[in-house]
Formats: structure tokens, sequence, C-alpha cells
């Protein structure tokens, strides 16, 4: 996969006609534009640029091969709204700021559970109800001993910790979690991320024909198809609508 990438940067590099259309090209992908125009059919990359570009493109495939495997199982919609949780993760950069607070607002929204027989489920719903009865009447045995004046502190406790609870953790839990942390992320790059999606949509709305033109220059490299995890697993459900719209990009 590496070299087929490297391939295609130097042909992508040679087929760019203008000098600063080349030197910008070269500054995006991190290339040493001297040491490249020097040896002919060869990409020199700067001082540890190649094994950071190789890195992330190996860590892409691995993580993506694990996703594909996750959502084999997986029904239609959920596969979907992952491959679209991936492509915006990916237009934001997977390790940005703006990524992370992303993901903590998704990992909210769509929790992810353990799949179990039912039979754990009945074995574990027998048990926490056994548990309950037995610390219940552990409580009622405790109060009785303690007498009057300890059960009404008890209630009293009770009532003040579940006002607390109620009013000002849950409170406070969803006005962070839910407004003040979405703030964050309603910033330039999330703005742009919307730009491209509906500028996507819109393309695939278009059914208007668009023809080239001669002074064009041919795209040989699609990055996404490296660099991304969305494209990698949308390649694996090419049937999804969000798969069709990940690789329009």
């Amino acid at each position: 996969i590496t070299q087929q990438f490297v391939e295609l940067i130097y042909l992508q590099r040679r087929v760019l006609k203008s000098t600063k259309s080349r030197v910008e090209f070269d500054r995006q992908w991190g290339i040493d534009s001297s040491a490249s125009d020097a040896c002919i059919g060869q990409v020199h990359f700067l001082p540890h640029t190649q094994d950071k570009v190789f890195g992330a493109i190996n860590n892409v495939t691995m993580l993506a091969e694990r996703k594909i495997e996750m959502l084999k199982l997986a029904s239609d919609k959920l596969t979907g709204i992952e491959i679209i949780h991936l492509f915006i993760m990916d237009l934001l950069g997977r390790h940005t700021a703006a990524a992370k607070i992303f993901e903590q607002i998704v990992k909210e929204d769509f929790k992810r559970i353990n799949v179990v027989t039912v039979c754990a489920k009945y074995i574990a719903g027998v048990l926490l109800i056994l548990m309950n009865v037995l610390f219940a009447y552990y409580s009622v045995l405790f109060g009785f001993m303690q007498g009057i004046a300890w059960q009404r502190q008890y209630v009293f406790a009770c009532v003040v910790q579940t006002i607390v609870e109620v009013f000002i953790n849950e409170t406070l839990e969803v006005a962070w979690m839910h407004f003040f942390v979405p703030s964050i992320v309603e910033s330039a790059e999330m703005r742009n991320v919307k730009t491209i999606i509906e500028g996507i949509i819109a393309q695939l709305c278009d059914f208007s024909s668009c023809q080239s033109t001669k002074d064009s220059i041919p795209v040989l490299i699609n990055s996404p198809e490296y660099l991304f995890v969305s494209t990698k697993v949308a390649k694996s459900f090419p049937h999804l609508m969000e798969s069709i719209l990940v690789r329009t990009f």
C-alpha cells in the first residue's frame, strides 16, 4: 500500500504544470523539492516525514480492519451511523482537540454495549433482585435497631441526597455535556465539516452533466483512500447511502 501511495504521489507531482503548484504540493506532503527534482522517478520526503506518513497509513488500515470486523454483525442503520461518525472524525483530524471533544459527545449520545446471551441476562437479573432484597432487609433491621431518631435522620439525608443529585449534579452534567462542550466544538473546524458534507450532498443531488475542461489537472491520488478510516470502511459496505456519501469526497 505504501509503495503504491508513493508512486501516486510521484505521478501527481509530475502532472502539476506550474512551479507554484508543485511547490505548494511539496509543502503539503512534506516533500524535499530539490532532491525530488534532481532524482528522476523518485520522491524524497523531508526527514521523518516519510515515517509519519507511512505510520499513519498503517494505523488507518489496522483501525479500519477492526471497525469492519466489529460492524459485520451490526444493522445497516448502525453501520451507516458509524461510517458518518468516522467520516467526521477523519475530517476533524482524529488526534485534534475538536475530534476528541466530538468523540466524547458521541459516546454520551450513542452508548456502546456488549452483546450477551439471554441466559446471562436472566442470571444477572436474578442476582440483582436477590441483592436488592438482601440490602433492603438489612437496612430495615439496622434502622429498627438504631431507633426513631436515626430513622428520621436517614430519611432526611436521603431527601437531601436526592435533591442534590437531581437539581445540582445532573443539571451540571447536562449543562456541561449538552450545552457547554458542544459550543466548544462549534468552531471553525466543525463549520468546515458541515460545509463539506453539505457540498457532497449537493453534488450527489446534482444530475446535470459536468464536463472537465482541457486545462484541468487530473487527480491521480485520492488521499482519503489511504488516510481516512471512513473511506476504507465505506468500501466494505458499498450498498449504504452513507458509504456513497463518504466515497464521493
